[in-house]
């Protein structure tokens, strides 16, 4: 994709990240350091911010930049360039606002947080807004969680509230990912921290007008309780959470955590009183121990730098190249190299959860993977898993594929000898009719080859009588006959009991009642009677000559 930079800002590109389809990216040249703002959906100027003050005269280097749901406030986090720098952690904060004539980014450094390296930000889509950030959580280097609430207004009245310490005193232990939840029609929030090598649910019902999220933690800091932790042995000294969420919601349908063992993924809990938040488990392996014995530039290629999650996949940015590998088979489905010499070296990979665009970029440009039909063959990877109730689901929509499962479906339940059930799914195949009957006319039960052959009868009369063509009449005739014969063999079987033959004779009875059925024993009453008769069964032909209103066979059967 192109992006309008202005000719007054050059540079290679540092960090990007995009919400709502705004994107903010910085451009760096050992002189300058500019912040970037475009609107994608139109091409107007960006909105643009020098940073050269704030860093290169104060011997800062940016590390990370964060922008929140709404596109109008971005955390720049900062560190000194070297040990003998004589500066501390900090970090920028910049509000954006946009009229139609143009953009002011307004940037402010947020003093409050001096000597802590912030490593990750949980913004607060349910109380944030383009005027404020709403109370957040940001997380350090050193494992704190600290609350804090920015906006334009704020100067210099900024408040910080340590929450909650996972490093314990460690100088080193680096939150990796933070996430702030609301369990849907319900005011129980959930927050999911991740470190390099464990992630961490917090957990708490807070009152519909508290805003803080200190309560949250309150129990966790008094010893009440403990955090849910799920530790994962590493070596790398980085992590990544991702969620999925489908469009216009506030809660991710799906959680990834790329680790020491691979990418874990599974699906978030929305009962307001589970215990559980991160429900399933499903490890998408990556091979990470088969690279330990390789060198650095070697292992460096085999070990994604970033990964973004939609519905279906997990898209994974290496150094030089990308992937994607599907969740439900983890087979990899997609692969493209990078030409660095021509691209420029691959930095890392975003993707907007408004519109699910998916953004790689590199220090000289950003690309725009577009996702398209993802979900086309997830119908056939559920069928190889013989999850028929999803594949039917998925395969909905594509008659010829429906075929498919529901063949499969059926042929499953009729090796399982659920034969009822297999007659009910064969029954909307478009499979061969003999085929079908040769299957079940070799079982003892008579019921699965009935209800086959009912459920296709009345496939064959959604028409009406009148609109049918004369092979489809005949066909109808052809299965009612067949129908009745079943029956009456059923009714008059030998060595049966009284219970036996009166299920029978209900169902057989219910049978004959129905309309398109009646309309064509009364056009085929010879057939019928010749047929009940062979049953020596006078009991049935006086009811189908009450049924047909022939009252001289009546008569005759007294």
């Amino acid at each position: 994709m192109v992006l309008r930079v202005p000719s007054n800002c050059t540079g290679d590109l540092m960090h990007l990240a995009v919400s709502r389809n705004w994107l903010v990216c910085l451009l760096g040249t050992p002189e300058r350091t500019t912040l970037l703002r475009f609107f994608l959906p139109r091409a107007i100027p960006p909105g643009e911010a020098v940073l050269e003050k704030y860093l290169s005269g104060s011997g800062y280097k940016i590390t990370r930049m964060f922008l929140d749901p709404t596109g109008h406030h971005i955390i720049i986090a900062l560190v000194p360039k070297s040990a003998s720098a004589g500066v501390s952690p900090d970090f920028l904060y910049i509000h954006c606002l946009e009229s139609p004539q143009a953009q002011q980014l307004k940037v402010r450094r947020i003093e409050k947080f001096k000597d802590h390296e912030i490593t990750a930000v949980a913004f607060n889509p349910y109380h944030g807004n383009e005027s404020s950030t709403g109370p957040i959580l940001l997380g350090t280097s050193r494992g704190l969680i600290f609350e804090t609430e920015l906006n334009p207004a704020a100067d210099g009245h900024v408040q910080r509230k340590q929450l909650y310490d996972l490093g314990l005193g460690r100088p080193k232990y680096p939150i990796t990912g933070l996430k702030l939840l609301r369990v849907p029609n319900s005011s129980r929030y959930i927050i999911v921290v991740t470190s390099p090598e464990c992630i961490y649910t917090f957990q708490e019902t807070l009152k519909a007008e508290e805003r803080s999220l200190q309560a949250i933690f309150a129990g966790y800091v008094s010893g009440v309780q403990e955090p849910h932790c799920e530790e994962r042995k590493t070596d790398l000294t980085f992590s990544q959470l991702r969620f999925f969420a489908p469009p216009n919601s506030k809660y991710p349908k799906q959680w990834a955590w790329l680790c020491g063992e691979g990418i874990r993924v599974g699906e978030l809990s929305i009962e307001g009183n589970s215990a559980t938040t991160l429900i399933g488990n499903t490890l998408i392996n990556l091979d990470f121990e088969k690279t330990m014995h390789l060198s650095y530039g070697e292992r460096r290629l085999n070990i994604p730098k970033a990964f973004v999650l939609t519905e279906y996949h997990a898209v994974l940015l290496y150094a030089d190249h990308v992937r994607a590998i599907c969740l439900l088979n983890q087979e990899q489905v997609y692969q493209e190299a990078f030409d660095e010499a021509r691209v420029g070296k691959p930095l890392s990979i975003e993707r907007d959860e408004l519109t699910g665009s998916i953004y790689v970029y590199t220090v000289k440009t950003v690309f725009n993977l577009r996702v398209t039909r993802e979900e086309r063959n997830v119908w056939r990877i559920y069928l190889d898993k013989g999850q028929y109730e999803l594949a039917t689901a998925h395969a909905a929509e594509d008659p010829e594929h429906l075929q498919l499962v529901l063949g499969q479906r059926a042929d499953a339940a009729f090796a399982d000898g659920s034969y009822q059930v297999a007659a009910d799914y064969y029954a909307e195949t478009d499979k061969s009719f003999e085929e079908v009957c040769l299957k079940f006319m070799v079982l003892p039960d008579k019921r699965p080859i009935i209800n086959y052959v009912k459920k296709r009868l009345s496939r064959m009369t959604t028409v009406e009588t009148d609109e049918l063509d004369e092979d489809r009449k005949n066909s109808i005739k052809a299965l009612v006959i067949w129908l009745i014969d079943l029956y009456l063999i059923q009714i008059n079987m030998p060595d049966k009991d009284e219970d036996w033959r009166s299920s029978w004779q209900t169902e057989y009875d219910e049978f004959m009642m129905e309309t398109h059925v009646l309309s064509c024993t009364r056009q085929n009453r010879e057939d019928v009677q010749q047929l009940i008769a062979e049953h020596a069964d006078p009991r049935n032909m006086a009811q189908f000559a009450i049924a047909i209103g022939d009252y001289d066979e009546v008569v005759g059967q007294q």
